[in-house]
């Protein structure tokens, strides 16, 4: 009896998931299930993924100057998540594609009251106002998934010096290296030619190494997908220990 109840509630969880229009709040997706598509094509191995930030920032008071101000900045994300294996047939395989768009302002450059500051208020704001191909991957696991190798087009912060964004202010906000090295080392939006090579030695404990192409040229607002090595300085080589104990 017992499993028979058990199926009887998967089955009414996928039905209630079907249905579930946009914006409905027990829906796992903002957008609802598309007509029970969405559900379908994620059992195949197909997963989307849309996203929009926000940002915006004023100044109420400054004893620098009577010019307060204020300026909005937002980021539009949209991602494919593909299951290789459910789709090929590829054990342990997965590959990710995503295109960003930032558009606005920022206060940090256009108020005289923050003049001097060294970094911006606004964390979804630069590296131009642009389209950008942000992802472009493919990666495969080996060895019973302890060898994790990556390839593709993707920043250096998607993997290493890896730091939460819970807050607006950029230097509290991602791999810290891309926000005050930011000719050199590339965070998201960014993308560069790379590879990165991981391996877990236990579950709190996996060291990997990581080959980033350096082209400055992949900063410019007109080369958002370029896929050219055209403008190459040659290759930034990070490694890491890392050690995430409980």
């Amino acid at each position: 009896m017992a499993s028979c109840l058990s199926v009887l509630s998967i089955t009414l969880f996928i039905q209630h998931a079907q249905a579930a229009a946009a914006f409905d709040p027990n829906s796992p997706w903002m957008l609802g299930d598309w007509n029970g598509q969405r559900t379908a094509l994620q059992a195949q191995g197909y997963d989307f993924s849309f996203g929009y930030t926000g940002e915006y920032a004023g100044i109420l008071d400054s004893k620098n100057t009577s010019s307060h101000g204020s300026a909005y900045t937002g980021q539009l994300a949209l991602g494919s998540h593909f299951d290789l294996n459910k789709i090929l047939g590829w054990q342990d395989t997965e590959a990710q594609i995503t295109l960003t768009y930032r558009d606005g302002q920022s206060l940090s450059e256009h108020s005289p009251a923050l003049a001097g500051h060294l970094s911006s208020v606004q964390e979804v704001w630069g590296r131009e106002q642009t389209w950008r191909l942000t992802d472009l991957w493919i990666k495969k696991k080996f060895l019973d998934q302890k060898l994790d190798v990556k390839v593709g087009r993707f920043g250096e912060g998607e993997d290493f010096n890896s730091f939460d964004c819970d807050f607006q202010n950029l230097a509290l906000c991602g791999s810290q290296v891309g926000n005050w090295v930011g000719d050199q080392w590339y965070n998201w939006p960014v993308s560069q030619w790379a590879m990165r090579v991981k391996y877990n030695l236990q579950p709190d404990l996996y060291t990997q190494v990581g080959v980033y192409e350096y082209n400055p040229e992949n900063l410019d607002r007109g080369k958002g997908f370029n896929l050219s090595t055209d403008g190459s300085h040659g290759a930034i080589i990070p490694a890491e220990v890392v050690w995430s104990p409980k």
